[in-house]
């Protein structure tokens, strides 16, 4: 029997998912976060103390590593700037700004420069950051997300469902801001990339030798042709002082055929494909990275960062005919102030 005639009316199947049941799953995705982080706030508040962080160390983003603790006397000391948001128990608070340099897009001859804003909060088990934010916290124990990645920079949030000293499993939606279609350099022609919203699952847990693992995937909700991707990392750190923190960065993706041709195709029809030929990739690793940090606390509050990464393009998207450069160098740093 035909799959597709096994379908309801109307429904077209693309990805593994019903297109007429993103809009509810996103509803109802947005409804759990909320609901979960409720619950945590509930639960923290009848007076259970958050859970201690565990020995393990998180796995730190390219040019981003977890901040170290300040000392239980400087803790005592300082009164904490906001306890509540919202009736819900705040547990740490980020603001800064961050400076980096890095290719225009994956495989770009072209690096440009950025300077932005970064926050991040914790609010029960519910943290919300933007810019890569979440990255420099470290709280309730969970390995840190990345949330820095390009035109994922828009804001995300992410919720614990499952915390172990050992493991954890947590739930996630990322605003993704796309990429504009534009008539000139190396993607002239290249038809852009829609904003769409991603779901995030990933899942950490501990390796031998005091490393940490992390399987990360994350699909695009609304259908806007992004496609999945699946991350596979690994991360340590090393305290060099009792204020200063080294972090190193292991990881390597996977994109299914939809995320490899909105990243690195050029469809037929396009105004590109006169110039460069028609590419249809299909799905496969995207890439390898890896990367460098150094985290140093000022004081209770401020904090200093920065980091540099490396990374190469794999298989069918270093072949494509607008990459330049398959092996690509960044740098970020910037300050922060946080509490609480």
């Amino acid at each position: 029997m035909n799959a597709a005639r096994s379908l309801p009316r109307g429904a077209t199947w693309r990805g593994g998912w019903f297109r007429p049941a993103r809009p509810c799953l996103v509803a109802i995705l947005a409804g759990c976060l909320l609901a979960g982080a409720q619950a945590a706030a509930q639960t923290q508040a009848g007076g259970d103390p958050p859970p201690e962080p565990p020995p393990g160390i998180g796995v730190p983003p390219a040019g981003a590593a977890s901040v170290p603790e300040p000392k239980a006397e400087a803790r005592g000391r300082t009164e904490p700037l906001v306890e509540e948001l919202f009736g819900y128990p705040v547990h740490q608070v980020l603001a800064g700004l961050r400076f980096s340099w890095g290719p225009e897009f994956p495989g770009a001859e072209k690096n440009v420069t950025g300077l932005r804003d970064i926050w991040a909060i914790d609010v029960g088990r519910l943290r919300i950051s933007s810019g890569g934010g979440g990255g420099l916290l470290k709280a309730l124990g969970q390995a840190s997300e990345d949330d820095s990645e390009p035109g994922a920079d828009t804001g995300s949030a992410s919720l614990s469902l499952i915390e172990g000293g050992d493991y954890g499993v947590k739930l996630g939606l990322r605003l993704f801001s796309g990429r504009k279609g534009t008539n000139d350099g190396d993607l002239a022609g290249v038809p852009g990339i829609r904003r769409t919203v991603l779901v995030r699952l990933s899942s950490r847990f501990t390796l031998p030798g005091d490393w940490d693992g992390q399987i990360a995937m994350n699909s695009d909700m609304l259908e806007h042709g992004y496609g999945t991707e699946l991350t596979l990392s690994v991360g340590r750190e090393w305290p060099l002082s009792p204020q200063t923190t080294m972090g190193l960065g292991i990881g390597v993706s996977f994109v299914d055929r939809t995320r490899m041709q909105a990243l690195f195709g050029v469809p037929p029809g396009s105004e590109a494909a006169d110039r460069l030929g028609v590419y249809l990739p299909g799905a496969g690793p995207q890439n390898l990275s890896a990367g460098l940090s150094l985290t140093h606390a000022v004081d209770h509050n401020w904090i200093v960062f920065g980091g540099i990464s490396m990374s190469g393009l794999l298989g069918r998207p270093s072949d494509s005919p607008f990459v330049s450069r398959p092996v690509m160098r960044s740098f970020t740093m910037g300050a922060a102030y946080r509490c609480c």
